[in-house]
């Protein structure tokens, strides 16, 4: 199966039950453990990092998600 999302998208993850926009900096995915693992950043100016496993992803951000900060 192939990554369901690519750099530069602008994604939804909920986090302890809150709605969390991150942005995809990384090139391609990494695969652990069978799942796709996403390099993110957020906050202001984009200077805090992590990574998102797919499954934890709602979806790609649009219209709905506009009064969500990044």
């Amino acid at each position: 199966m192939d990554p369901l999302y690519k750099q530069g998208d602008i994604i939804i993850i909920n986090i302890n039950g809150v709605q969390r926009k991150r942005h995809i900096y990384g090139n391609e995915p990494s695969i652990i453990n069978g799942e796709y693992i996403y390099s993110v950043d957020y906050n202001l100016g984009l200077t805090s990092e992590g990574f998102v496993l797919e499954k934890n992803i709602i979806c790609k951000a649009d219209d709905r998600h506009d009064h969500i900060a990044l």
